[in-house]
């Protein structure tokens, strides 16, 4: 600031004599291009012998910081002589700090500790424009399409204009991206007005709000798209604003709220080998099969096996979600192979409760590209889950895709695949097949001893010596009388590959429970139907 100037005017006012007293001034302001601000103003300058006075007027000072008292000149004229005094007590103050007050009791000074009579720290001007979030959930789900009100009210005692600046700030410092939404066409605040000296141009970057009354809000939206990953953000509004009876100082505003993302579903996955139910290619036709075929198709012609993929899904939000659908997508098949999944389940909308797990099951059918083919296959894919909320009206659909650790077939070696079946026709009785497969080029003899129990009798040959050609499987079959019900019993049958002189271990396909002993099948009790507790690895 510049100066202020008193000048003197008598008011007439005398009725105190030389008692202190305080005037209340008012000033006016002047402004001159290039010069600091000036105020000046009439005042009753007559001060009696002995009287103190005090001049109480109001000044705004526009920057925040300590305000220092550089010079002060006083101009005292009486009938006998004309005195200037200059910067009196500025240099040396040799009496204490005190505070001027008027009482029932008349003006008194009040001693103030610490602090001086030539400097004042003025203090940043507080904001009173308010920020709300009327429609933070306690939570987000990854991948799912967000949508944030922010509110805006002023409390300030004059109009005001307004913009708004957005950051969505992740711990690893990354920031996600955002768009702002269109105002309704019902809002008052759809259109800008023009700041009042015309132009359009409001001095404030970031996105606009426009003019404010006193007591008056708004409401802006922003719309992203949450991570893939659970991750932690912090939602920064900052509302940057000037008074228009004071466009010069810019005021701002800033407020934090944390902003979680969840995953919505978890899920667990259990792989089953199963029996291809295709004929597999004779090796007597196997030149045929190939040249009937394109040499520039990529269909594969080769081993097919067939798995059984088991994901179970559960929950974690704090509220219920509809499953629209699910479907496996494969990414990446590695090793020579085609895949293709199917869904053994029919859904429509499901509605899913927290904390409930459900059972979903897809069949993989997994093809060498030639009979060629000998290395593993390895696939890339994820479950894709398709949901929405229902605790928002016309929420949106969302699909969120969960890992599934890579899947792992083995390569092109011989194997022996178990299954079982309950016959139609005697109580009990279990049709336990063994299905050997020989995916090499090699003649394979295998010997096969079904090992005795105390569990159940058996019928077929308990030794057995079995010849499969290249490119060939073969079933054989046990019937199984168990001795005991509502239990599982545990077949052994030894399976040795004479020529590779190995011992192939039995696989369980679905329906069977596989552990360190070997292969079980569960025997319902008396009457009950053939459920099982658990066939989980």
């Amino acid at each position: 600031m510049g100066e202020v100037y008193l000048a003197h005017s008598v008011d007439g006012d005398e009725t105190n004599g030389n008692a202190p007293r305080i005037d209340e001034l008012i000033l006016e302001e002047h402004v001159s291009q290039g010069q600091k601000p000036r105020w000046s103003g009439p005042a009753d300058l007559t001060i009696h012998s002995g009287q103190s006075k005090v001049y109480n007027f109001l000044l705004t000072f526009r920057e925040a910081g300590d305000i220092d008292v550089a010079n002060s000149t006083f101009e005292v004229s009486t009938g006998r002589f004309n005195l200037i005094c200059t910067n009196v007590y500025l240099v040396n103050e040799q009496q204490s700090p005190a505070w001027w007050t008027k009482s029932d009791a008349g003006v008194k000074p009040r001693k103030v500790r610490g602090g001086s009579t030539t400097t004042v720290k003025i203090l940043p001007k507080p904001p009173k424009m308010e920020i709300r979030l009327p429609d933070v959930h306690s939570q987000y789900f990854t991948d799912e399409p967000v949508t944030v009100a922010i509110e805006i009210l002023n409390l300030e005692e004059e109009d005001t204009e307004a913009v708004l600046e957005i950051r969505l700030l992740g711990r690893s410092k990354d920031s996600l991206g955002y768009s702002w939404l269109d105002r309704p066409a019902s809002s008052p605040m759809k259109e800008v007005p023009p700041a009042l000296d015309g132009s359009t141009d409001m001095d404030l970057p970031g996105h606009v709000v426009g003019k404010l009354a006193q007591g008056e809000k708004t409401t802006e939206r922003i719309r992203f798209t949450a991570p893939p990953d659970p991750a932690d953000y912090a939602l920064e509004v900052k509302v940057l604003y000037h008074l228009l009876s004071d466009r010069d100082i810019p005021i701002s505003k800033i407020m934090i709220a944390d902003i979680v993302f969840n995953a919505p579903f978890e899920a667990s996955y259990d792989l089953n080998a199963r029996v291809h139910p295709s004929p597999w290619p004779s090796y007597f036709e196997l030149q045929e099969a190939e040249s009937s075929l394109n040499p520039e198709s990529t269909d594969a012609f080769g081993i097919a096996q067939k798995w059984g993929l088991k994901a179970k899904v559960a929950s974690f939000a704090d509220e219920q979600l509809v499953v629209k659908d699910l479907f496996v997508q494969v990414h990446g098949v590695h090793g020579g192979a085609t895949c293709d999944v199917t869904k053994e389940f029919e859904i429509e909308e499901l509605p899913v409760e927290p904390q409930v797990l459900t059972e979903w099951s897809f069949s993989l059918d997994v093809r060498k590209n030639n009979l060629e083919e000998r290395r593993a296959t390895a696939l890339d894919t994820t479950l894709d889950i398709a949901w929405r909320r229902t605790s928002i009206p016309d929420a949106p659909d969302v699909t969120s895709s969960l890992p599934i650790p890579r899947i792992q077939i083995p390569s092109s070696e011989p194997r022996v695949l178990a299954s079982a079946q309950y016959s139609s026709v005697v109580d009990s009785l279990v049709h336990l097949d063994y299905t050997l497969e020989n995916p090499t080029m090699h003649f394979l003899t295998f010997e096969l001893n079904m090992e005795a129990s105390e569990e159940f009798g058996f019928s077929g040959s308990k030794l057995r010596t079995l010849h499969l050609l290249p490119m060939s499987r073969q079933t054989v079959r046990f019937n199984l009388y168990p001795l005991v019900r509502d239990a599982w019993i545990t077949p052994t049958l030894k399976v040795m590959d004479r020529y590779f002189n190995k011992s192939l271990k039995v696989q369980a396909t679905e329906g069977l429970r596989m552990d360190k002993k070997g292969i079980s099948v569960w025997i319902p009790a008396e009457g009950a139907d053939a459920s099982q507790p658990d066939t989980a690895a």
